[in-house]
């Protein structure tokens, strides 16, 4: 019986090993499968130990296996879950920061926002770009400050600034609620501030690009202000006579400002019609030019002179009341009539009616009075 008893014990007590065998290999998390990392560091400080956690966004992702010093700083073990490696980007950094001011700390991975589009691949050496300062180092400095530092005179400055900001705690309070009230004025203004800084960078390289013009206008007005300043006299002059014209042009148009609007006034048609009719000045002024060459071919060609041949016509048909009574209804509108190059469809064209009341000379005359004409001439005019 004892024996089966003391059987019962050792088989006991190694089922309790062997459990606690397992709790222990689960919480070094033996079974787990990892990935190793290293995190390559200037230090690793002094509370950087294995097992220390390895987290991702504030989730531990893995642990520390082991720190080594090598050649310029050390090299942070880690032992990443495989389920997260295609969680961590290929771009991740490392810190290794404590979680309080006195705890142990562990490494935090650093990854941007968003879905992992290359995940980093074992072994891979990642740089860590911040180590928080221990308490002790902390310490070391400051007792280094203080030893620098003269008791008596920091003494006399602490005391200062405790009689400074003695009796004014209202106005140390009204200061920062000023600046909270500003603060929360500037904030929805942060975004429009992120997305203009990245533009100053264009426009601080587009004034780079124009500084040597910049430069050369600086070295322009320069030289243009030493004229000014050399010319002074002259320019004082030419002040004082332009002073003088302005008094006397004020005096001519107190006299004569009446006059002046009402001579306006009157020109106020005549301009209208002279900016109706001016597209037709540039062709009659252009016809008139061709129409001098051919002159001059004309006239002092190959025999110099004019040559006509005249008939005497019988004079116009007398004036009547109802007829010829002077119209000034003119309303053709501008119009060039073929000028300057004038076409002989232009020149066939039918005498334009300007609606003046005279009647135009376009009439032939009827055949009798031809023939008082050629029998009598002049005295044509008698017989009619």
């Amino acid at each position: 019986m004892r024996a089966r008893h003391l059987s019962y014990g050792v088989a006991f007590l190694a089922m309790l090993g062997l459990v606690v065998a397992l709790v222990v290999a689960l919480y070094n998390r033996s079974f787990a499968s990892t990935t190793k990392l290293v995190v390559r560091s200037s230090r690793a400080g002094l509370t950087m130990d294995a097992g220390a956690a390895v987290k991702l966004r504030g989730v531990q992702v893995g642990r520390v296996t082991g720190v080594s010093s090598v050649a310029g700083g050390a090299d942070v073990d880690l032992a990443i879950d495989s389920q997260y490696m295609n969680r961590i980007p290929s771009d991740v950094s490392a810190q290794l920061v404590p979680p309080t001011a006195f705890g142990a700390k562990y490494v935090q991975l650093s990854a941007p926002v968003g879905p992992v589009v290359s995940p980093i691949a074992a072994g891979t050496v990642i740089g860590a770009d911040h180590v928080t300062v221990e308490v002790n180092d902390a310490f070391s400095h400051l007792m280094d400050v203080l030893k620098a530092a003269n008791p008596l005179e920091l003494n006399n400055a602490l005391s200062a600034l405790a009689d400074g900001l003695d009796g004014r705690g209202t106005q140390i309070g009204q200061l920062i609620s000023q600046i909270d009230t500003y603060l929360d004025d500037f904030n929805p203004a942060l975004p429009k501030l992120a997305n203009d800084l990245p533009k100053l960078a264009q426009v601080l390289r587009t004034y780079s690009g124009i500084t040597p013009d910049l430069l050369s206008v600086a070295r322009n007005v320069t030289t243009t202000s030493n004229t000014l300043i050399q010319q002074q006299a002259s320019l004082d002059a030419f002040l004082v006579g332009l002073t003088n014209v302005s008094g006397k042009a004020d005096t001519l148009l107190q006299r004569n400002g009446r006059p002046l609007a009402n001579l306006l006034n009157y020109l106020d048609p005549v301009t209208q019609v002279l900016a109706r009719y001016a597209p037709v000045l540039p062709c009659t002024l252009s016809g008139l030019v061709i129409d001098n060459k051919y002159a001059e071919q004309a006239i002092g060609g190959v025999f110099p002179g004019i040559n006509t041949y005249t008939i005497l016509r019988p004079s116009d048909y007398p004036y009547t009341d109802a007829k010829n009574l002077p119209i000034a209804g003119a309303d053709n509108g501008p119009d060039c009539h073929g000028m300057p190059n004038l076409t002989p469809a232009a020149a066939a064209a039918k005498y334009p009616n300007y609606n003046t009341g005279a009647t135009p000379p376009n009439d032939d005359p009827p055949a009798a009075d031809r023939l008082k004409t050629t029998l009598f001439g002049l005295l044509a005019g008698l017989v009619n």
